[in-house]
């Protein structure tokens, strides 16, 4: 066995819990305040975060049982600090051991101050084993241990119980008070019932069966009454179910209920799991009172697992309710010892998920029905499968609960965590306050959960939580924390959020409620469902129509920018010629002729711009099919100024797709910049416009006889090749120049216009 303190800063690794994603939506803010519901009412909890253990206690022996049983049992050598209980049943060839740990101002000792072995293989020496409290009134706590004394190869048992009553120098060696299997055969099932008669000693129970001599036999539960000289031989008081083949039912799970009336006597809880009720294998639960004479012999208290069965998954109605039983002590500061019950395999919507049920006391006894149901709310969690009474871990005045669920899975497949709920005035919440996890597949953290009771001495309850699936490299060892408290709670732990969203809660509610209700909330919700889409889609549309309305307001002031830009840029320079040359006229015509040929060019350049800027406006002229026949007589017009004549090959028939003013007017620039190349660089005496459509994409070529190409292309060939390869960028599309080999020069221009990027505003 080896122990190790946790170092300052070195925790362990964080749970991890998923989250639901909702994938990626707009800006709107319908649709994020959509998110916003459907995360709050549907959204997954948020993961346990990192925990830590002051110290931690890992086992030898692969498949020993490290950690199979564990508690807190009181202050054996009175020297003011709890001490603690460790038993691993299998060890040494399923001999078994039970180790002891005192409590000192440091906390727990770092190698075992107490140690028993099983003698036989077989023995299984800590296969139970508890705090038995002070039996024989000396002032230090005893212990009890079971040895299950089963031998290899064999079925029969031979069960041992006994007490080791503690000491100044700790527990003694030899036992206090032995009871072996005769006549009565005795289970494992060990603890202290409390004082249940009043006379100031402990008493203890141990489950038993009486094999029969006929056709049936016995089961239940015995309780030894503590005196000076420790318990008494033979039972004081037993309860026993008959029948021909008893399971493990009544008295297989008991705990110290603590004083639930307030009449001064504890009162002792008795479970039976597999008790008939609403369900074959429901479960039961008991409790007895205390008196001068000691427990009663009639429950004053029953409780059952009695969920209505529309709502459970196990047809078979295993829920195991009362399998695992604690006295809780005073949760809700009233003066009466509450009592908590687990059903670590019941179903409410989620397969073995577990429950765990709380009830108050009174002056009454038990409530009736339960004050707190906390629920797994998820597969095979198996909460409840260990719950017990944590003391007060925070200092604040009220005891608080814990419980384990040794198969929940987060991050890692049944991982296992525990959780310890803080009382209050009004009781526990259904969310725990802390909460620790397993953090590695199959560890089982929270198989057993118990009170260490203080330790430290720091005026704050200690939490025990069994690892049994712990792995090292000697294999399976198993594994122990010792979770200190403090005035925040559990030291190093992380909240829990163990109740679904109120969404999943209410579609939960609705199944659990009467078909006649169910009808009724199935109406109300498409009746309203029906409304919010009504609603939403109004508002979803006006928000829409604002959104079209400001795109459309900046697109035409983009528009009527561009088209005041290109009347002063264009327009506005062949204007200001042509102002300058009329005056001119009369008395530079006899001169130089040259004028007049001047202003005439001015003034057919000055038609073409304005009917470019007509044709840019027309909303009748933004097809395709009406773009590429504009083009072709734009380049007939333009190269018949310059005397060359333009060869036009175009398609006759184009698709009915609408060109946004953006498209048009970048590749018609970019065909125009293309052409006054011609004119100016080429010396060509003929050239051809050809139009190619294969869709989506349009490709136009320009192609000269002229000197072709320079020898660059690039940014040192001049700016007119890279304005055309900028404009045809900008929406998407390519140039590529390139030399003929008959002479010239080829200009190809090639974009693709699918329908939606054709008709999009600015693209």
């Amino acid at each position: 066995m080896t122990t190790r303190r946790q170092h300052p800063g070195h925790e362990m690794p964080a749970c991890s819990w998923h989250r639901c994603s909702f994938g990626t939506f707009s800006r709107s803010p319908w649709r994020l305040w959509a998110i916003f519901c459907v995360g709050t009412a549907l959204g997954a909890n948020p993961g346990l975060g990192e925990t830590a253990a002051p110290w931690i206690l890992d086992g030898e022996q692969h498949d020993g049982g490290f950690g199979d049983v564990v508690a807190g049992v009181g202050d054996v050598n009175r020297d003011g600090f709890a001490d603690v209980l460790v038993a691993a049943p299998r060890y040494d060839g399923q001999r078994g051991r039970v180790f002891i740990f005192h409590g000192s101002s440091n906390g727990l000792a770092r190698v075992p101050d107490w140690e028993l072995r099983g003698q036989e293989p077989g023995d299984q020496l800590g296969y139970g084993a508890a705090a038995a409290g002070d039996v024989n009134g000396d002032g230090f706590a005893d212990v009890l241990v079971a040895t299950l004394g089963h031998r290899p190869g064999g079925i029969e048992r031979n069960v041992t119980v006994a007490i080791y009553a503690g000491s100044p120098s700790g527990l003694r060696t030899n036992a206090l008070w032995t009871i072996r299997d005769g006549q009565d055969h005795y289970g494992c099932t060990v603890g202290s019932a409390g004082d249940v008669n009043g006379d100031g000693f402990a008493d203890v129970f141990v489950s038993w069966l009486k094999p029969p001599p006929t056709a049936t036999q016995q089961r239940g539960l015995l309780v030894f009454y503590g005196s000076p000289k420790g318990p008494s031989a033979a039972p004081d008081w037993r309860i026993a179910e008959t029948g021909p083949d008893l399971k493990p039912s009544l008295g297989a799970s008991a705990a110290a209920a603590g004083d639930v009336n307030g009449d001064g006597y504890d009162d002792l809880l008795v479970g039976a799991r597999d008790a008939a009720g609403v369900y074959p294998r429901g479960g039961k639960a008991f409790l007895f009172l205390g008196s001068p004479s000691g427990l009663r012999a009639e429950p004053a208290w029953e409780a059952t697992f009695d969920l209505p069965r529309r709502v459970v998954m196990d047809p078979n109605g295993v829920m195991y309710f009362g399998s695992f039983l604690a006295g809780l002590g005073d949760v809700n500061g009233d003066g009466f010892a509450d009592v908590a019950v687990g059903a670590p395999y019941a179903d409410h919507h989620d397969t073995d998920e577990g429950m765990m049920f709380v009830y108050h006391g009174s002056k009454q006894g038990l409530s009736s029905r339960p004050n707190r149901v906390i629920e797994g709310n998820r597969p095979y969690a198996v909460l409840g499968y260990s719950v017990a009474g944590a003391g007060d871990v925070d200092g604040d005045g009220y005891a608080d609960l814990a419980v384990g669920a040794p198969w929940a899975t987060f991050g890692q497949a049944s991982e296992g965590a525990a959780a310890a709920f803080r009382g209050r005035p009004a009781g526990i919440r259904a969310d725990p306050d802390w909460a620790v996890c397993g953090q590695a597949s199959e560890a089982r953290l929270g198989k057993v959960v118990a009170g260490a009771g203080d330790v430290n001495g720091d005026g704050f309850h200690d939490l025990l939580v069994s690892v049994p699936g712990h792995r090292s490299s000697a294999g399976i060892v198993g594994r122990v924390l010792v979770c200190y408290g403090s005035r925040d709670g559990i030291a190093g732990a992380q909240t829990w959020r163990m109740t679904k969203p109120w969404g999943a809660r209410l579609v939960e509610r609705v199944r659990d409620a009467p078909a006649p209700l169910r009808w009724l909330f199935a109406v109300a919700t498409l009746l309203g469902v029906g409304l919010g889409a009504y609603f939403t889609g109004r508002l979803l549309e006006r928000h829409q129509q604002s959104v079209i309305a400001r795109e459309r307001a900046d697109m035409q002031q983009q528009e009527r920018k561009r088209i005041a830009r290109d009347l002063h840029d264009d327009m506005g320079a062949r204007i200001s010629q042509l102002s300058r040359l009329i005056p001119r006229l009369d008395e530079a015509a006899s001169q130089s002729p040259v004028n007049v040929t001047q202003l005439a060019t001015t003034a057919r350049e000055l038609t073409l711009a304005l009917e470019q800027i007509i044709w840019s406006l027309d909303p009748e002229q933004n097809t395709l099919e009406n773009f590429v026949v504009n083009l072709g007589q734009y380049a007939a017009q333009f190269l018949e100024g310059a005397n060359l004549p333009c060869r036009r090959d175009l398609p006759v028939e184009l698709p009915d797709l609408k060109l946004s003013p953006n498209v048009r007017r970048q590749i018609f620039l970019a065909v125009k910049e293309a052409l006054h190349n011609v004119v100016k660089h080429a010396g060509a005496s003929e050239v051809w416009l050809r139009a190619r459509w294969n869709t989506p994409t349009l490709t136009l070529t320009i192609e000269d006889n002229g000197v072709g190409l320079p020898a660059e292309t690039g940014p040192a060939a001049g700016n007119g090749l890279v304005n055309i390869r900028q404009r045809l960028a900008e929406i998407g599309g390519y140039a590529r120049f390139e030399g003929r080999s008959q002479g010239g020069t080829r200009v190809l221009l090639e974009v693709r216009l699918s329908r939606s990027k054709a008709a999009m505003p600015g693209s």
